[in-house]
């Protein structure tokens, strides 16, 4: 069984933390500490949001994953549909740094697990003023991007997507 963390809010719009989780004997001690309550419904350990720290790291410490992990990850192939600039700052898509520059003359380059397969990235502007630009039609692979940011990346019209293997 896959462990999972999960936010979620009741009917009262309260928010929680949710585990699921294989039956772990020391996992359900911890929990218990933590003031978690069992969901027999959903099968799962749910904790007060003021909590999520420290359930975070119980559940890193026993089952050896962080929130992080827990979220499945895809690769995708990202679209610039125009052009897109970030003034004194990265170019920033799905909770990944796509280009970045540290000033106008320090030219752009990709962040962690991106490539530009096509098309071009620069730095520009002032020396006071500079940015980081990505041309019209530039076309990224960016590795492990969180399933969880794919959908608000549904709405964003200067840019498209797809799952690649």
């Amino acid at each position: 069984m896959t462990t999972k963390i999960e936010l979620f809010s009741d009917e009262h719009e309260m928010e929680f933390i949710r585990v699921i989780s294989a039956y772990d004997e020391d996992f359900i001690a911890e929990a218990r500490k933590l003031k978690g309550k069992f969901n027999t419904t959903k099968k799962s350990w749910d904790f007060p949001i003021k909590a999520k720290e420290k359930v975070e790291m119980a559940v890193y410490m026993i089952f050896g994953m962080s929130s992080d992990a827990a979220s499945e990850k895809v690769n995708i192939e990202l679209t610039f549909l125009e052009s897109v600039h970030a003034a004194k700052s990265s170019v920033i898509i799905a909770g990944r740094i796509i280009a970045k520059a540290t000033s106008r003359d320090s030219s752009a380059e990709e962040g962690w697990g991106v490539t530009l397969t096509e098309g071009r990235i620069e730095s520009g502007g002032s020396r006071s003023n500079w940015y980081t630009r990505v041309e019209a039609n530039s076309v990224f692979e960016v590795k492990r991007v969180q399933k969880k940011h794919l959908k608000p990346l549904e709405k964003n019209k200067s840019v498209s997507f797809k799952i690649i293997e």
